[in-house]
């Protein structure tokens, strides 16, 4: 009998731990362009990539509004890439240099997502011709 609670309780423990491993999570990612040239101030979208598979895009502003996109992603170590794209000529487009754009619009993070809320802020800065965390 004592064999048998001590084999359900490591059991339910291991049950525990293979939910808290693929616990779903939330991260949100705000960004914005600055330093934005006149006459160049794109409609964009920010595409979000976790581990090589899209997870989201967000809405469509002007590039140099600031805006955010909440997406759901399992915790542990993950490799977020963000790309901003811009509507260029009725047509969206990735911003990156072999599209003609003075810079890759990219954005590339190991990140360890913890249960609950986790936050990235990422800003594109067209003088600087860089995309950095703030």
């Amino acid at each position: 009998m004592k064999l048998a609670r001590i084999i359900l309780v490591f059991a339910g423990l291991s049950l525990l731990t293979t939910f808290s491993i693929n616990a779903q999570s939330t991260l949100q990612i705000s960004f914005k362009a600055i330093n934005t040239i006149s006459g160049y101030d794109h409609l964009s979208k920010l595409m979000v990539y976790c581990d090589g598979q899209k997870i989201g895009e967000s809405v469509e502003k002007k590039q140099s509004q600031g805006n955010k996109i909440k997406v759901k992603v399992l915790t542990g170590t993950h490799q977020i890439f963000c790309s901003l794209w811009a509507k260029y000529d009725g047509k969206w487009e990735e911003r990156t240099t072999a599209n003609d754009y003075s810079f890759d619009w990219n954005y590339t993070k190991k990140m360890d997502i913890k249960k609950g809320k986790n936050t990235l802020k990422i800003i594109f800065d067209v003088e600087g011709l860089s995309v950095t965390e703030n």
